[in-house]
């Protein structure tokens, strides 16, 4: 079970010399002039106001090669007995139920990333716990975290590894960057401080799978620079990891690997780590 009294005594464990990285990490990383607008899912910056940001996420999606949905909707109703249109109000169903799933899990994932950075660093943290059960008011029981949706057992799974393995640190969680050069800008799930004091990029992915079996059969693939890449979600995830290590660069926040969260959005599923190439890809 993942306690309050556990996240205390895993932050007074934390050597002093790590405290102080994840401290200078936060001072550097102040990108409070960045506001997301969640409703249209777009960026602003009080300090460059004139900037039509692009999301990373945005950014990444202009990389799929065209498909027929219409003709594609068609012909899984055809299969299964069912209309075109209501294929693709399923569909639409379904990317909602998987957002509002992945928003909920990012939320509980950030509120106990928050508690612990702010225990490591003795700061107070009665601010954070009355956010957390006015968000989740059932899922405080007392000092212990109770999931009550999919996905919420394996962010506290993930949150309880990170304190038995005792080789990184969280610096930051859902943090806002921005590199005005090219005016692109996303929101990076987690940041951590590894052991060898590197810093790694960790991403919450709800999506059923990471792989696209159809793709790769038939060899479909990203397009311009990403050529190389099959049109699945593995690879538009490394993009978007890579587009973080670049724009972080920037601030001189120097990430040198990444790796997803998988939290599939089923039952009976199994949490999975998956480390990403974000070394070998080209950012332009």
């Amino acid at each position: 079970m993942l306690t309050i009294n556990k996240l205390q005594n895993w932050a007074n464990s934390v050597p002093s010399n790590i405290k102080a990285m994840v401290a200078m990490y936060l001072a550097k990383m102040d990108f409070s002039y960045m506001t997301l607008d969640e409703d249209t899912h777009t960026y602003s910056s009080t300090k460059d106001p004139d900037i039509g940001w692009t999301s990373v996420t945005t950014l990444v999606k202009t990389y799929r090669p065209e498909q027929n949905w219409d003709g594609i909707a068609a012909g899984w109703g055809k299969k299964h007995g069912m209309s075109g249109s209501a294929v693709k109000a399923m569909w639409e169903y379904n990317a909602d139920c998987a957002a509002a799933t992945g928003s909920t899990c990012h939320l509980f994932g950030e509120f106990i990333c928050n508690i612990m950075i702010n225990l490591m660093l003795g700061k107070p943290i009665d601010e954070d716990i009355e956010a957390f059960k006015l968000a989740f008011p059932f899922q405080l029981k007392k000092d212990t975290f109770l999931p009550c949706m999919i996905g919420q057992e394996h962010i506290i799974e993930f949150w309880e590894s990170v304190i038995a393995d005792g080789i990184r640190w969280p610096i930051s969680a859902e943090c806002i960057v921005d590199d005005p050069d090219r005016g692109v800008c996303g929101t990076v799930d987690l940041l951590m401080l590894e052991s060898d004091l590197a810093v790694s990029i960790w991403d919450y992915k709800t999506s059923k799978t990471l792989n696209k079996p159809y793709a790769r059969a038939n060899k479909i693939h990203l397009l311009r620079e990403y050529a190389g890449m099959y049109d699945e979600p593995i690879s538009e995830y490394t993009i978007q990891l890579a587009q973080y290590k670049h724009i972080l660069a920037k601030h001189d926040i120097y990430a040198t690997r990444a790796n997803i969260i998988h939290v599939p959005n089923t039952e009976l599923s199994e949490l999975m780590i998956v480390p990403v190439d974000i070394e070998n890809i080209v950012v332009l």
